[in-house]
């Protein structure tokens, strides 16, 4: 029992973290990265390849979340 409440701590400070760094960045992020392809700063590829390096990082935020409930 011990173990297991140690483990819902860890997991909920890892998700207040998660929560606390990504507030408000996951939109501007998107934002961002669309304007920088727009205007030619990053290549289609370039572009995909940041989409999805952001999708895995709100699957893992999504992921804490869950684990923590």
């Amino acid at each position: 029992l011990a173990g297991a409440r140690a483990a819902w701590k860890r997991y909920d400070t890892q998700l207040s973290r998660w929560t606390e760094l990504s507030q408000g960045r996951v939109q501007r992020s998107a934002d961002l990265l669309e304007k920088q392809w727009q205007v030619g700063d990053l290549s289609t590829s370039e572009y995909l390849q940041a989409l999805g390096q952001r999708a895995e990082s709100l699957k893992t935020g999504i992921e804490l979340e869950k684990q923590a409930q």
